[in-house]
Parts: C-alpha cells; structure tokens; sequence
C-alpha cells in the first residue's frame, strides 16, 4: 500500500500495520485527532499527547500510535458493496416470483446460501419472469 495522505497511516494504525515508508506525510496531529473522534479512543489519545511535545520522529510517534488497540467505530458505517446490491435485487425477483405462497426473504437467502437454489434454477426462474439475458446474467454471478 502506498501511504500519500495522513489518513492513509491512520488506516493503518487501526489495523496495526507498521509500514515500510518515509513517515513524511504522517501528520501527528491529524492522527491523533482522527483516533480522538470516537469516544473510547478519547482516553489512549490524551495519554498520547502528553508526549507529542517531545522531539519524537514522525515514524517513532507513528510506532507509538500503532503498538495501541484503537476502537474503530466506522465498521458500522461500511457501504454495501455491489455484490450484495445484486444479491438484493435477485431476492426481490424471487420474491415476486412467489409472492402469493408464504416463503420470506431469510428463507431465499438460506436456499440460494444452501445451494437449494442453484444457477440453473434461479436463471429458469428469472428468464420466467422476462428479464433480459444480460441482466440474468450479472444477477446469477451473485450465487
């Protein structure tokens, strides 16, 4: 991984990851203030500005800062990639494919997870339904 910005050492430092790069464009400050955000880090990042003031490198306050356990509360926050977009929406088909018996979503996913419902299966099934080739095609890569 190439470190450019400060945040890129601090994704790292979440991760405890010691880089074998020049520590030039690691900022103190914005590390410890990008920790600081979240409430739990609040106390490890006190403790760690006491000795900012210190004529510490760049790499030996980078090394301080990675040897700590962070809380990294962003992992709620991660976006759903667009594997799982498709995965969605070829529920939704199946749903409506059956919507007048009584199967729920939790159960396609078990069968499509199970491998009950295959590819073969479930492109027959949307081929049904009219969707075009092209389509059928990037929904049934999910499974």
């Amino acid at each position: 991984m190439e470190y450019k910005t400060p945040f890129d050492y601090v994704n790292s430092i979440k991760k405890g990851i010691v880089p074998n790069a020049d520590f030039k464009s690691h900022s103190p400050f914005v590390a410890v203030r990008s920790l600081s955000m979240d409430f739990k880090n609040l106390p490890m990042c006190a403790a760690v500005n006491k000795y900012t003031f210190l004529d510490m490198s760049n790499e030996n306050h980078y090394r301080l800062l990675a040897c700590l356990p962070w809380y990294d509360s962003r992992k709620k926050y991660i976006k759903k990639s667009g594997v799982d977009k498709n995965m969605e929406e070829l529920v939704d088909h199946l749903l409506t494919y059956w919507k007048y018996t009584s199967i729920k979503k939790s159960e396609i996913y078990d069968g499509i997870k199970n491998g009950v419902l295959t590819k073969e299966k479930v492109s027959g099934i949307l081929q049904q339904l009219g969707l075009d080739p092209k389509k059928i095609k990037k929904l049934v890569k999910v499974i």
